[in-house]
């Protein structure tokens, strides 16, 4: 399911690159303490060399299925592309800003700042309740996207063990 966050990002039109409008705020990534994440989780095909932990155990951070009140799954994933598909996040990010419709995206993106480095978070909007938080990182010449495919109806809390899963990243 969080494919289609890279599948959409594939179809970007790199010819339409435009620049930032504005400076993105900065936030800081930071683990919530009261999540567990027992499980190491390694590097996805196609990706730089990386790990972080989970919550549950999962083959090379494919499709990890998280636990939430919901009765519709939420789902975390790891995919990589070659950079130069998208000039670079910048590019991206500021194409998903002015053609938010196209891409679904909703609020203010924003730089974080943590254990995966310089990386932008986005929130979009897929329809009927679902949503994709995704964080957009440069390494090694691929953009490497962390997705949470989650829901609008998901407990409070909820998205607390994705932010931690993302501030427990290590680039190897």
């Amino acid at each position: 399911m969080i494919a289609i966050a890279g599948a959409a990002a594939v179809l970007w039109p790199r010819s339409e690159a435009e620049a930032t409008p504005e400076p993105l705020p900065v936030v800081t990534v930071q683990a919530h303490p009261e999540v567990e994440l027992p499980y190491t989780v390694g590097t996805p095909s196609g990706c730089p060399s990386l790990s972080y932990r989970s919550s549950v155990e999962s083959a090379a951070g494919t499709n990890i299925r998280l636990s939430s009140g919901s009765q519709r799954p939420s789902m975390f994933n790891v995919v990589c592309f070659p950079i130069d598909s998208f000039g670079s996040v910048d590019e991206l990010v500021a194409w998903k800003m002015a053609h938010r419709v196209d891409s679904q995206l909703v609020g203010q993106p924003v730089w974080e700042v943590g254990a995966m480095g310089r990386s932008v978070r986005t929130e979009l909007d897929m329809g009927s309740g679902t949503l994709i938080t995704e964080w957009l990182a440069e390494r090694e010449g691929k953009l490497v996207i962390a997705g949470y495919y989650h829901h609008d109806d998901d407990p409070v809390g909820a998205s607390d063990v994705a932010d931690a899963m993302v501030a427990s990243w290590e680039w190897r």
